[in-house]
């Protein structure tokens, strides 16, 4: 039988030392050499990204400024007074104080028909909004009306008053 001789511990420290650098017993010192590119990577990615969302990006789906833009070609402008837009939808809506005038405006010059509010139609666009609607106004089906300076379509745009004496405008981007 051949017998190996059990190997010197000093002789094992120094068998670990890997590209170059002594053996310091723990490793935590080459872990953190190894770690530091990685480390610099990360903190690029998080400020690049940091920054792109203050100043390049907007926080919602771009539709809130597609919808004013839309609007004041016919020259038509309202105060909006929020949104909701999420980026990870084609759809959304922005919001500001019912005005009449403003509202008959939109309705003649988009070519809105009014909604049946017994349709299921109306049930569907009044439930994404917590106020009460009162009357609904809309067209689907990519209508010329709803094309887009820059190439684009609204699949549909509808306006809802409420009850409470809001104005929602409803839209939602084409496929393709």
């Amino acid at each position: 039988m051949i017998s190996r001789p059990t190997p010197d511990p000093e002789e094992t420290d120094k068998r670990r030392v890997t590209i170059g650098q002594p053996f310091t017993g723990d490793g935590t010192e080459n872990a953190a050499r190894i770690m530091t590119p990685y480390r610099h990577t990360v903190a690029v990615l998080v400020l690049v990204t940091i920054l792109a969302l203050t100043v390049g990006c907007s926080r919602d789906n771009g539709l809130p400024r597609d919808l004013a833009t839309h609007l004041a070609a016919y020259d038509i402008t309202v105060e909006i007074l929020g949104s909701d837009a999420p980026m990870s939808s084609r759809a959304g809506m922005v919001f500001f104080d019912t005005d009449p005038a403003v509202e008959q405006t939109i309705v003649a010059a988009l070519r809105l028909m009014p909604a049946d509010p017994s349709s299921s139609e109306f049930e569907e666009i009044a439930g994404r909004v917590t106020e009460r609607p009162a009357m609904l106004w809309g067209v689907s089906g990519r209508p010329p009306q709803l094309e887009l300076r820059d190439g684009g379509q609204f699949e549909y745009l509808y306006l809802l008053r409420t009850a409470e004496g809001r104005t929602y405008l409803i839209a939602e981007y084409a496929y393709g």
